[in-house]
């Protein structure tokens, strides 16, 4: 058996050296590596934000949402009845998590408490990582 020198992004193609090099490189093959590493990112945020989130969800929270690139991550968290000192201390133990997990692949961390009243409409950044059921009013 022949011993391929494939590359980690050629094996996340799929597409093996030999046959590589009888293709032509296009622009969109150069967006689905940029696509992959979007989902890839993606999917590290949300499972990271998840994780951190787990026993620091207060009876005042809302909702939490991000919105994130490689450049930034923004965690929106929204309180009913405005953040207590202690919620606000769950959150940033939370954002430090995430940044634990997450520094490699994006540079700056922000965290913004909002105080919205039920049944105030949130709004979503990119993605919701919490939501409480409330009543449609």
């Amino acid at each position: 058996m022949a011993k391929t020198h494939a590359t980690p992004k050629l094996r996340q193609l799929h597409i093996p050296p030999n046959v590589r090099q009888h293709l032509k490189i296009t622009p969109t093959d150069h967006l689905m590596i940029k696509s992959e590493d979007k989902i890839q990112l993606r999917t590290n945020v949300i499972l990271s934000a998840t994780r951190a989130l787990l026993g620091t969800i207060t009876t005042n929270l809302r909702g939490v949402t991000i919105d994130y690139d490689t450049n930034r991550l923004i965690l929106k968290a929204y309180f009913d009845k405005g953040a207590t000192a202690e919620d606000k201390e769950l959150l940033s133990i939370a954002l430090t998590e995430i940044v634990a997990d997450l520094y490699q692949e994006i540079k700056k961390f922000d965290y913004e408490p909002v105080d919205l009243l039920y049944p105030t409409k949130m709004e979503v950044l990119k993605d919701w990582i919490y939501l409480r059921y409330e009543d449609i009013i």
